[in-house]
């Protein structure tokens, strides 16, 4: 089975220190030392990131023929991504290398416990346009999963419009700048062809007014909760709430991505719901155990040993 992958590729910089820690409130601010100070770092680490790239690699390792749909800059950066996709082998004819843009990376300050706080340039990943997928190619596909396109409308109406078009199946990742056009009307629910609809608690509560249309036209709803779990609003189902699997957590970066991979994955292998949830638990749990989004992703063989 094909799955195409639409998102972004990004490189991120994991920057590690005890000395590091997180606040709980709803203001994204950063400290540091004084000026002209130097705070001592555990480690630094360098991975691949987004959530094309991310997904691309989780579905080719649970037994997909992956193709990834992602814009890169011309530069040493994008030849990590590659490079890091290759060794994967996920197809990689959909990347776009443009010339006068820059590959966009994140900067990851890592606490002890796995929490973090990141700083992106997201760059390149921005900038996918229509004109840049190949409709052909993305129809071929029996599956394709969206994720955050960064609020670029028209790429992402492209994308819906090829789906319906070959009556292919569907799963959306979006980003709160994708949710902001489905807040203000600008995305038509009904004629979204979308069966898995996956986003995290803050997202969903941002679309609140949204929430009984989207349950009626999605047939699959999943909303994560980070480390306290989720729940699943599954057509012909009562909610299922589930809760994540307790291990230590290394870096939390990656956690959805791999919870959606599971999840879809386990759908199109045929699996029960709760054997989608379990997958997605399962997944996300041997990523967050290692650094980087990529790393931990589970094969299909080791899902099926532990589900």
């Amino acid at each position: 089975m094909k799955v195409a992958s639409v998102g972004s590729a990004l490189v991120d910089v994991f920057v590690h220190s005890s000395s590091f820690t997180v606040e709980e409130d709803n203001v994204s601010t950063l400290t540091c030392t004084a000026q002209g100070g130097k705070l001592p770092l555990d480690h630094l680490q360098i991975k691949t990131g987004g959530g094309g790239t991310n997904t691309a690699v989780g579905f080719k390792r649970l037994g997909f023929d992956a193709t990834v749909v992602a814009e890169l800059g011309s530069d040493d950066l994008a030849e990590l991504v590659v490079k890091d996709l290759r060794r994967e082998l996920v197809t990689i004819d959909q990347l776009v290398l443009e010339k006068k843009e820059q590959t966009g990376g994140a900067v990851i300050f890592v606490c002890q416990d796995g929490s973090r706080m990141v700083l992106v340039h997201r760059g390149a990943a921005t900038q996918l346009e229509p004109r840049d997928i190949d409709t052909a190619v993305l129809g071929q596909a029996n599956w394709a999963h969206l994720s955050s396109l960064s609020g670029q409308l028209a790429t992402i109406e492209h994308v819906i419009n090829c789906v319906a078009k070959h009556d292919q199946g569907m799963s959306w990742n979006p980003g709160s700048d994708d949710l902001e056009l489905l807040a203000g009307d600008q995305l038509d629910l009904e004629v979204i062809p979308c069966q898995v609809l996956i986003l995290n608690l803050q997202e969903w509560s941002s679309i609140s007014s949204h929430h009984s249309r989207l349950r009626a036209v999605v047939p699959e709803i999943v909303v994560t909760d980070g480390r306290r779990g989720g729940i699943v609003y599954a057509r012909g189902h009562q909610p299922l709430a589930y809760q994540a699997k307790s291990v230590q957590s290394s870096d939390d970066t990656g956690a959805g991505d791999a919870f959606g991979v599971g999840y879809i994955g386990a759908k199109l292998h045929g699996k029960s719901l709760l054997e989608r949830i379990q997958w997605g638990v399962e997944n996300a749990a041997a990523v967050v155990q290692q650094v980087g989004a990529k790393p931990g992703l589970l094969r299909r063989v080791q899902l099926e040993r532990l589900v």
